[in-house]
């Protein structure tokens, strides 16, 4: 396995993140990470972190497709995953595929890369809110999202285990991490 594919824990060991970065795209380089990453917990993953669009298995023509608002989230210089601005609407960024390295997950990268991501998107004076929809039963998700000042928006389901949660982040709210 080439180091691409290593969980970052491999390659930094057991030691704290120090830094944590997000840059505009994504490189070729990362792409078998992310579509290992993706494709390991099968077709119920993939849909869980990517929605209903990709299809399992990820391919390097569904992402390069969709490959616009993809960002890339670094930790001490390594690659750690990526976040993608969805679209925009009225005052509202809409953001969705965040993916963290399955070695990372629990370690708090996640609200510190989601806490930057939001900072940067609000950057922009004309957003005022940032906005993400999680399925319900993915409460490690959600709780990383609440840290971060994401609260959810009351609606009905309807009781299928696929049911969506939609969170939104007002300005002045975030957490920048």
């Amino acid at each position: 396995m080439g180091i691409l594919c290593m969980p970052i824990r491999s390659v930094l060991g057991e030691c704290a993140i120090n830094a944590v970065e997000i840059r505009r795209g994504l490189s070729e380089e990362h792409m078998p990470a992310l579509l290992d990453w993706a494709n390991t917990g099968g077709p119920g993953f993939l849909k869980q972190f990517a929605g209903p669009k990709w299809r399992y298995p990820l391919t390097e023509a569904q992402v390069m497709a969709e490959v616009g608002g993809i960002f890339t989230i670094f930790a001490d210089g390594a690659f750690a995953g990526i976040v993608q601005a969805l679209y925009r609407r009225e005052n509202r960024a809409h953001i969705g595929r965040f993916l963290l390295d399955p070695g990372l997950r629990g370690t708090g990268i996640g609200e510190r890369a989601l806490g930057r991501f939001c900072a940067m998107l609000f950057e922009n004076e004309t957003i005022d809110a940032v906005s993400l929809n999680v399925y319900r039963f993915n409460a490690p998700a959600i709780r990383c999202y609440a840290k971060c000042g994401f609260g959810p928006v009351p609606e009905s389901g309807t009781g299928d285990p696929w049911d969506s949660c939609f969170m939104t982040l007002p300005r002045g709210a975030a957490n920048p991490r």
